[in-house]
């Protein structure tokens, strides 16, 4: 029985590790699409003219 009980919480300890890796790996890939999106807007707003933008929120 106690040897049951070991394998089992072994058995959970390494399920756990894996979910964890891979939250750990879904969190970079948020970070990564994060920032493609930031330098997208960046460069969206450089290549606009202030003119467009002004008239583009105050119509």
């Amino acid at each position: 029985m106690e040897k049951e009980i070991e394998c089992l919480v072994e058995a959970l300890i390494k399920m756990l590790g894996k979910s964890n890796k891979r939250v750990i790996d879904l969190t970079n890939r948020v970070e990564q699409l994060e920032e493609i999106v930031r330098e997208s807007v960046l460069q969206d707003d450089k290549s606009e003219p202030i003119k467009e933008i002004h008239a583009a929120f105050t119509n």
